[in-house]
């Protein structure tokens, strides 16, 4: 039979809870001290570091060829070699490397450039397109590649509310659907091709995973057709074993914290948890002892009295 004395000498509900979520913080902690022993980071380098074997090849191929884009019915734009150390040179021990792609800063479109306009489930929505050859010359070989239906522009409907929509010039507020449509401009294309010098089949993806075409929204707060799509757009041509593009398709981009790190982080969680999961017992201790909290700290003897 429970007694008076049992019930009072049990911990309350709030103590079973800082148990249960200090326990919880103390596994934290031992998963981040194992990680430290694991230590991704270094894995990670490992195998960009073994994909960069592959680039080097890539590289010195690409870096006897030359790009070159054809628009119907009369634009050519030459890529020029584009060098950069930007991505991965300021994380510690990363590999050495020499990235290079094909880059220019042009114009896709004249005024006598053959557009194409698809539609999506409306008339009010729809991209423009061009239709384009890349062209890679490598020695006496040429490599052509024909990219059909790429998008310069675009008008999609936009989430804003009215207020917004026309207050912003974001957009025009269309009063019949009571939505919002907004005119994009693209800004930047990038292409990836394979080691022989093709354009890979999944080059809709992009060099990042997130899409071929990256945009930005143009203010037009009128209902009439958009026409000017003669803006610079940057165009880039990237290898498959490019650096950025092996890291952004596996995830790769931002590296795991270092082992130190993890230690750190795991000796501390686990330090502050332990701490303050001694309060319960501390608490436990004085209720069965019938000690207050400073006569332990002074270390005094109790003695009961009869």
């Amino acid at each position: 039979m429970e007694t008076y004395k049992d019930n009072n000498l049990r911990p309350p509900v709030k103590c079973y809870c800082l148990i249960g979520i200090m326990v919880c913080f103390m596994a934290t902690g031992l998963y981040f001290l194992i990680q430290s022993q694991i230590d991704p980071q270094s894995k990670e380098f490992l195998v960009v570091d073994m994909e960069l074997i592959s680039w080097n090849t890539t590289f010195k191929l690409l870096n006897k060829s030359e790009a070159i884009i054809y628009i119907e019915p009369n634009i050519t734009i030459p890529l020029s070699h584009n060098n950069t150390h930007n991505w991965g040179a300021n994380l510690e021990g990363f590999p050495a490397y020499l990235p290079m792609y094909f880059s220019n800063y042009s114009s896709l479109v004249a005024n006598t450039t053959k557009t194409n306009i698809v539609y999506g489930q409306s008339y009010r929505e729809y991209n423009v397109t061009v239709d384009l050859k890349l062209e890679i010359v490598n020695n006496d070989t040429i490599r052509e590649n024909i990219l059909y239906g790429i998008i310069i522009h675009s008008r999609h409907s936009d989430s804003s509310n009215a207020k917004v929509c026309r207050m912003s010039g974001r957009g025009y507020w269309d009063l019949k659907t009571q939505s919002c449509y907004c005119h994009y401009n693209t800004e930047k294309i990038c292409i990836v091709i394979n080691d022989s010098l093709h354009v890979v089949d999944w080059y809709k993806n992009g060099c990042n995973g997130k899409g071929y075409y990256k945009q930005q929204i143009v203010p037009w707060t009128n209902d009439k057709p958009y026409e000017n799509f003669t803006q610079p757009i940057l165009i880039e041509v990237r290898g498959e074993s490019d650096p950025f593009v092996y890291a952004s398709y596996n995830n790769l981009i931002e590296f795991s914290p270092s082992s130190k790190e993890y230690e750190i982080i795991g000796g501390t969680i686990l330090a502050l948890s332990t701490a303050i999961l001694i309060i319960p017992g501390v608490w436990l201790y004085c209720k069965r002892k019938k000690l207050s909290i400073p006569e332990i700290l002074s270390d005094r003897p109790y003695k009961d009295t009869i």
